[in-house]
């Protein structure tokens, strides 16, 4: 009798479907926000190694910027054409170096 009470409380319980709509949006809102943060991060990065003129850092920094944003493209937190913008516009800022 208690063994069937203690599988019965470790069975998931059935929620409503607002319920669950809410705490996936939840999850989808906090991974939406730590690519944001991760990629305003680099491009901060990559500016101040651009200021100081650093080719190296420069070089590995654009090589992060385009990952992370390919990788956004691809599961549709940016628009196609915010990342060529911004691709475009480090590049242009790396190349006015050499």
């Amino acid at each position: 009798m208690a063994e069937e009470k203690e599988e019965k409380s470790k069975q998931k319980r059935r929620r409503p479907q607002a319920e669950k709509r809410e705490i996936q949006s939840r999850k989808r809102n906090l991974r939406n926000r730590a690519f944001a943060s991760r990629m305003k991060t680099e491009m901060k990065g990559l500016k101040t190694s651009i200021e100081q003129k650093n080719k190296e850092k420069i070089q590995e920094g654009l090589n992060t910027i385009y990952s992370i944003l390919d990788k956004g493209l691809k599961t549709n937190k940016l628009t196609a054409n915010k990342v060529n913008r911004v691709k475009s516009r480090f590049s242009k800022l790396a190349n006015s170096l050499t």
